[in-house]
């Protein structure tokens, strides 16, 4: 098992919720949903400072540029 720090965070009641909602979907802890939340935040990141782009395929086949704040 890697070396884990216990973090504790204040967050607004909505966004529990819907980290709840997220781990509820998934089957997954409320703390595996954060870790896999801030790992694809960083793959994002990564791939944003590379030039890559975030898209997404429509029900009708069509893609859609994500843009992230």
């Amino acid at each position: 098992m890697s070396d884990v720090t216990k973090v504790t965070v204040n967050l607004p009641n909505e966004v529990i919720a819907q980290l709840k909602e997220l781990a509820a979907a998934n089957n997954t802890t409320l703390t595996e949903t954060i870790k896999r939340s801030i790992e694809f935040n960083k793959y994002m990141t990564d791939r944003e400072k590379e030039g890559g782009k975030l898209l997404i395929e429509t029900p009708d086949k069509k893609f859609q540029q994500i843009i992230r704040k």
